[in-house]
């Protein structure tokens, strides 16, 4: 009924039944204790990243989101980060946060992908022709 790799459940944002993506994030810089926090998680859970087998400066976990426009950060060793080499735009407070645009659900992404060009995005995204894939 769904593309391999998605589920139905309910997301951060309280849309029961909505279709999630299984989405890769990826800190590719290094650190000792990393997490990603975003919009995904209402911007109030961490989810703790984990370092990948042989090469211990690259941290991943796998998160389901559901469709659309994602902003989140990464928290390394007491620290906010942003990911430079990836799409990211400034908060209304001036931060700066990473930026998923994703609407379709039957692709797996990742962040380590040279695909993604690193981009200044502002917040007035015209969505229907907008996509990274």
């Amino acid at each position: 009924m769904f593309p391999a790799g998605t589920e139905r459940t309910q997301d951060a944002g309280g849309i029961s039944g909505s279709l999630l993506i299984p989405w890769n994030f990826v800190w590719r810089y290094g650190g000792n204790r990393v997490f990603v926090i975003g919009s995904f998680t209402r911007w109030t859970e961490r989810v703790e990243m984990v370092p990948l087998e042989g090469d211990p400066t690259v941290f991943q976990v796998m998160w389901s989101l559901s469709p659309g426009i994602h902003q989140y950060m990464f928290f390394v060793d007491g620290a906010w980060r942003h990911d430079e080499q990836q799409p990211h735009m400034m908060s209304t407070y001036g931060i700066v946060n990473t930026l998923i645009l994703d609407q379709d659900a039957n692709h797996v992404h990742t962040l380590l992908s040279s695909e993604l060009p690193g981009n200044r995005m502002s917040m007035d995204v015209d969505h229907e022709n907008f996509r990274i894939v």
